[in-house]
């Protein structure tokens, strides 16, 4: 699931929407967007993934949008005292993921507001954190940016599985003649 914290912009949640349905994605949960969030404005910018903006869940906190989520990953463009791992590259959280949900457990990644993202109370509900590695002089990127980044390397990493898969069959199916 792809989980906005506080997203502002109506036309990042739509072009969110379209980033996740580009790469296979359909769970998008929306805690405290602003009242008029689907509008014209992000129907335009969601281009063709209007049914991912639809089928889009609204609630009121964040607990409530991961209670049935057994891991939940934090996107971060900022260093924070904690008590979690160091954040993770987004190719290698999307590997884990995978193995995650190979496992059969509902995994996450939070993305919090275009204006000051995730506060440390919501980063604390993580489990896992993602940094998004970008120039340092100007590490700001977009809410549906980072959401696509992100749904790509999830793609990549669900492709790398499916392709193992195969091999795998395949390698059986000729060591069996």
């Amino acid at each position: 699931a792809v989980v906005l914290v506080r997203p502002w912009s109506s036309q990042n949640i739509g072009s969110v929407a379209r980033s996740m349905l580009n790469f296979g994605l359909t769970d998008l949960r929306i805690v405290k967007p602003r009242d008029d969030w689907l509008n014209r404005d992000a129907l335009e910018c969601a281009s063709g993934a209007k049914e991912i903006l639809e089928a889009a869940v609204v609630y009121d906190n964040l607990e409530e949008a991961v209670a049935d989520i057994q891991v939940i990953y934090a996107t971060t463009a900022r260093f924070r005292d904690s008590n979690k791992p160091p954040p993770q590259l987004p190719r290698d959280a999307a590997l884990e993921m995978s193995k995650t949900i190979g496992a059969g457990r509902q995994v996450c990644i939070l993305f919090g507001s275009e204006r000051n993202g995730l506060s440390n109370e919501e980063v604390d509900v993580a489990h896992e954190l993602i940094a998004i590695p970008s120039n340092m002089m100007f590490g700001s990127l977009n809410l549906s940016h980072a959401v696509m980044v992100m749904a790509y390397e999830c793609w990549l990493a669900l492709m790398a599985k499916e392709a193992e898969r195969k091999r795998k069959a395949a390698e059986q199916g000729t060591s069996a003649e």
